[in-house]
């Protein structure tokens, strides 16, 4: 997948409005991600070295991991289309990511939480 912080999803979410605002024929399906792509296993391996907490992170196959849900085997969003129409380029999601811990660990430090 391609992590998307919720702020840069809000953000592509309102450049799309304005434009469509001020150009209709935009209108259509269009996807927006971070920029890019990476397995659970390495996103979770680069969550817990930003947070500074070494953790082991053994990565798994799909199939070892059985869902309800059946899942595609490639569910990797293009957001090209939605580069192209509204001039917006995804964020990188691992400088992201460095912003949502510091708030997170923030938040925790207010709270005095260990």
């Amino acid at each position: 997948g391609k992590p998307t912080p919720a702020k840069d999803a809000a953000f592509a979410g309102l450049t799309a409005l304005q434009a469509l605002s001020k150009t209709p024929r935009l209108s259509g399906l269009y996807h927006y991600a971070g920029d890019m792509r990476t397995t659970w296993a390495d996103f979770a391996r680069a969550i817990f070295e930003i947070a500074d907490m070494p953790t082991r992170v053994d990565a798994i196959t799909t199939a070892d991991y059985p869902t309800p849900a059946k899942r595609p085997a490639w569910s990797v969003l293009d957001t090209a289309k939605f580069e192209t129409a509204f001039g917006l380029q995804p964020a990188d999601w691992r400088s992201a990511l460095h912003g949502v811990i510091e708030e997170l660990q923030a938040e925790q430090d207010e709270e005095g939480a260990p």
